[in-house]
């Protein structure tokens, strides 16, 4: 509690250096002073001066991003952050390679012969889908995602069940499951180093009606000017286990 005590002298001022505002002072019981204060932005703060929010459950950034008990914050996409690891809407704890805050995307085809983790830089609310209008990616579903920042591990588990389709400048495979259809990444060789994009239609846990899509076409670009831009933009960070022999396609 705290009491009501009448103005202070000033012989009592200068001798505990106690000062107050308005018409009535307030000095502190031996009781207040061990308990809750409140700071100026309205942050509830301990005696041992741990800060916490009015309600104990959690609080949000300054980005509105939602901040979890632990401290860590948690995307639009049901996933979370932490600087060395990230951690899925399962709660299971995914190490990954990069000291910079880091989610972890998991996926796969449909059947599952072909999956992958991606290691995105961020939240992943900077996730770009790129929408290709080629005929391929058309009648495929192909809507890509890539990132200079990014890595990506793949597995294969049934190598005979998987073709590398080329066509145009012949210069990206796309990886297609020949048991179910589906596309999940192409790699383009460039320079004795692999890149690739992802088809975000693949993502397996992850919400992407807040992301934009957005349709892009590359007619009229030549091969050099193709590759260059796979080079600026791909997924430098590319690491594939069980990948079939080149296949030829007319």
């Amino acid at each position: 509690m705290l009491e009501l005590a009448s103005r202070p002298t000033q012989a009592e001022t200068r001798a505990t250096g106690w000062t107050g505002q308005g018409r009535q002072y307030r000095r502190p019981s031996s009781r207040a002073a061990s308990t809750v204060a409140t700071d100026r932005s309205g942050t509830m703060a301990d005696s041992d001066g741990e800060k916490r929010s009015r309600t104990g459950e959690f609080a949000r950034s300054a980005s509105g991003a939602a901040m979890g008990d632990d401290g860590q914050k948690v995307s639009k996409l049901g996933m979370a952050g932490n600087g060395k690891a990230s951690k899925r809407a399962t709660g299971k704890l995914e190490p990954t390679n990069t000291e910079a805050a880091t989610m972890r995307i998991e996926g796969k085809c449909h059947c599952g012969n072909i999956r992958y983790t991606l290691d995105w830089p961020g939240d992943g609310t900077n996730i770009k889908i790129r929408v290709c209008g080629c005929s391929f990616c058309t009648k495929h579903g192909g809507s890509w995602t890539s990132d200079r920042d990014s890595q990506l591990v793949a597995e294969i588990q049934n190598a005979s069940l998987v073709s590398k389709y080329r066509f145009g400048t012949r210069t990206a495979e796309f990886y297609v499951c020949s048991r179910c259809g589906t596309v999940p990444f192409v790699t383009s060789a460039i320079d004795d180093r692999l890149y690739a994009v992802v088809n975000v239609n693949t993502f397996e846990g992850i919400n992407l009606s807040s992301l934009v899509r957005t349709a892009t076409s590359f007619d009229g670009e030549d091969t050099g000017e193709r590759l260059e831009r796979r080079k600026r933009n791909w997924i430098p960070n590319v690491r594939i286990s069980g990948a079939p022999g080149r296949d030829d396609a007319s």
